[in-house]
């Protein structure tokens, strides 16, 4: 059988929350046990937010998100990258 995931609607202006980048989003979601609970993300930001949890632990970086605190926290990411 097929599972249907309900996500929160693709952003009608396409740009992603994080690098205000416009282009093609992906969906992240935070569990399986609840897949529609996520954000839309750019590719990149996507990618760095995936390496982040995978260094802080994903309750860190929701409470980073909860306190406003992600996106200069990516941004950061962005231009230590380049």
């Amino acid at each position: 059988s097929v599972i249907r995931i309900q996500k929160p609607p693709y952003p009608s202006d396409g740009i992603c929350p994080v690098c205000v980048h416009s282009g093609k989003l992906n969906f992240h979601h935070w569990d399986d046990i609840n897949p529609s609970d996520g954000l839309w993300l750019c590719v990149s930001c996507h990618a760095r937010l995936e390496a982040r949890i995978r260094r802080y632990g994903k309750q860190v970086i929701r409470n980073m998100i909860n306190e406003g605190k992600l996106v200069s926290h990516i941004n950061g990411l962005h231009t230590a990258g380049r």
